[in-house]
């Protein structure tokens, strides 16, 4: 199985942490784009159509208040013609309010209601009408009965086309705010359990990630320290080693100076023997010269005296070897115990040589 590096876990912990986060950060924006288009389809869908209504209908109902004022100004013609004035500045009020409230049409029965109520202004502008020309002419009992008879009833069917145009409105602003609504709460739901979501997500990465990280270091700490307990046991065993092995020079440096004075009391012995050794050599040359001058006649005697003093002379010759031998010796045992002396229990492998 592959083990992946610990910088190449936490790199993929800090990925997918910030993949989680882009998620909710990616769907927040979506739903607060959403919100905003409902918002805004709220006002000019909505809102502002209501507003519309109400103002088309204030200015109908203005119509209808100059139209009596026509009516009781039948005998006042300048007061006649300003009230017949005010209705046409009141139609073109009427007529801009509607056609910004058609442009906020989105349903059929919002179509619907709207045409039903311009049907209905056309027939009371025509009834309307009918009423100015008998006023102007002073019938005003025929233009009473014509404005409180068909008058009426076409002003009750525009009413009641309000009345429906503005509950229309109404249901639509109140579905558009339920759905608002609706995608709000939805948000949330999803924005707190993508969140709880990330946040389980997260935890869990960042558990196994500190048991994988803590196994190896753990493991690192174990070997750490089994490794110095091996090394302080090999420095004891070395330690109780060079102890050891100290005694041992010591012990050795010791039997060399005995050796070195064993052999100091042997050259002083073969040089004593040697001085001996010349004395009697002079000794015997003294007396073979003095036998030679008082008896030639023991040449015999004479002969074997110098094979005898011929014989001392190779004698002293390997006494004097072995008296050199000795002192040489001496000196190299003197050397390696000041040397072993300086280097101390460095040295004791060198005492030994």
């Amino acid at each position: 199985m592959r083990e992946y590096s610990i910088k190449s876990k936490l790199l993929a912990s800090f990925i997918v942490v910030v993949f989680i986060a882009a998620i909710i950060g990616v769907f927040g924006m979506i739903k607060i784009k959403q919100i905003a288009q409902l918002d805004s389809q709220l006002f000019t869908s909505g809102a502002k159509p209501l507003a519309d209504i109400s103002l088309y209908s204030t200015a109908y109902q203005r119509t209808r208040v100059n139209l009596r004022n026509v009516l009781l100004a039948s005998f006042n013609e300048q007061d006649e013609t300003k009230y017949i004035e005010r209705l046409a500045e009141l139609d073109a009020e009427m007529d801009g309010y509607a056609k910004e409230y058609q442009k906020t049409l989105v349903t059929n029965e919002g179509k619907k209601n709207f045409a039903a109520l311009m049907e209905s202004i056309k027939k009371f502008t025509l009834v309307r009408g009918s009423i100015v020309e008998l006023a102007q002419s002073g019938q005003t009992k025929k233009a009473s009965i014509l404005m409180n008879g068909e008058g009426a009833v076409i002003t009750k069917e525009i009413d009641d086309n309000l009345k429906k145009m503005t509950a229309d409105k109404i249901g639509f602003s109140l579905r558009l705010a339920n759905a608002n609504t609706a995608t709000a709460h939805s948000a949330i739901i999803i924005t707190i359990a993508v969140t709880l979501f990330g946040a389980a997500i997260a935890f869990l990465l960042g558990f196994f990630l500190t048991r994988s990280i803590t196994r190896p270091v753990n493991k690192v700490v174990a070997g750490l320290s089994e490794g110095s307990d091996q090394v302080a046991s090999a420095s004891g065993q070395v330690s109780a080693a060079s102890q050891s092995l100290a005694e041992g020079a010591s012990e050795q440096a010791s039997a060399l100076e005995e050796t070195s004075a064993s052999i100091e009391q042997l050259s002083s012995m073969t040089l004593t023997n040697a001085e001996n050794a010349s004395q009697a050599n002079t000794l015997m040359a003294e007396t073979g010269r003095v036998v030679n001058e008082a008896n030639q006649s023991m040449q015999a005697l004479t002969g074997a005296m110098q094979e005898i003093t011929s014989g001392s002379e190779d004698m002293a010759k390997i006494i004097k070897t072995i008296d050199e031998i000795a002192f040489q010796t001496n000196l190299l045992a003197l050397n390696a115990a000041v040397e072993a002396a300086r280097a101390g229990e460095a040295g004791a492998g060198f005492a030994v040589v």
